[in-house]
């Protein structure tokens, strides 16, 4: 007698989790069993024909997953199902804290999906002096892509194209600091430029600033979501700050000039 599928909820709070939580989907297909998104309203809704979105917390109580999925830092705790962390990023120490903010427990999630040694073992620390989730190195989800050969992008054209990826803190991103340096370098070089900002950038008068320069050069892409690897392997070299984007860029054997990195 064969099983009912299981369900999972994918839980999304920035439009980052999309790339990372698709090929979660995708297993979980493959396997027959169900999964649904939930977007919190800071999400922008990007979801295919074939997704099934919920779009209440009542609903995803009715849904009943076995088990949530969330690169974000927070959950609703009354959701059923076990809360399962997948993370948004790699450990980089950007602000210079003595312990990285990756490694926070706010007490919202039952198990820890580590990427591979840079944070499995302070987080099995963690796990022994907490005691109340668990924790599997597990690898990242988002980089499963990365290593296949089936993933193909058309180019535009033959030019050298730089992608531009700041991350969103004030004090430690780039995104101010270089508009007049990008405008100077796209109007004179024969480049072509991709600018993609963090979700969590949210200074309108710049996010503007950047936008009306893509509008004035043809040779300039200004877009609010990166979508990962389809974004990296239309560029040849990254430009970027202390954003962990960086160590994703570079598992392609591609070149990153970073601006002031901590």
């Amino acid at each position: 007698m064969e099983r009912p599928p299981r369900r999972y909820l994918l839980y999304a709070s920035l439009s980052y989790a999309y790339a990372i939580l698709r090929p979660l989907q995708e297993e979980i297909r493959r396997r027959g069993d169900e999964a649904a998104w939930f977007l919190e309203p800071s999400c922008p809704d990007m979801l295919l024909l074939d997704e099934r979105r919920i779009s209440t917390l009542r609903d995803a109580i009715r849904w009943n997953p076995i088990a949530i999925f969330a690169p974000g830092n927070h959950i609703p705790d009354f959701l059923p199902g076990v809360k399962v962390a997948v993370f948004h990023g790699y450990p980089m120490k950007k602000r210079i804290e003595k312990i990285d903010d990756h490694f926070t427990i706010r007490g919202w999630f039952d198990i820890y999906c580590t990427q591979g040694p840079s944070s499995t073992p302070y987080f099995r620390m963690l796990e022994k002096r907490h005691g109340f989730f668990k924790v599997y190195e597990t690898g990242w989800t988002k980089a499963d892509s990365f290593f296949s050969n089936s993933y193909h992008v058309e180019r535009s054209s033959d030019r050298p194209v730089i992608l531009y990826s700041p991350t969103f803190t004030k004090g430690i991103s780039s995104a101010w600091d270089l508009l007049p340096t990008i405008k100077r370098l796209a109007a004179t070089r024969q480049w072509d430029w991709i600018i993609t900002f963090h979700p969590k950038l949210d200074d309108q008068q710049l996010i503007d600033d950047y936008q009306r320069m893509a509008d004035k050069m043809p040779n300039v892409e200004f877009a609010r979501l990166n979508k990962g690897l389809e974004t990296f392997l239309r560029s040849d070299v990254m430009l970027c700050d202390s954003s962990s984007i960086t160590v994703e860029y570079m598992m392609l054997g591609k070149p990153v000039v970073t601006y002031r990195n901590t």
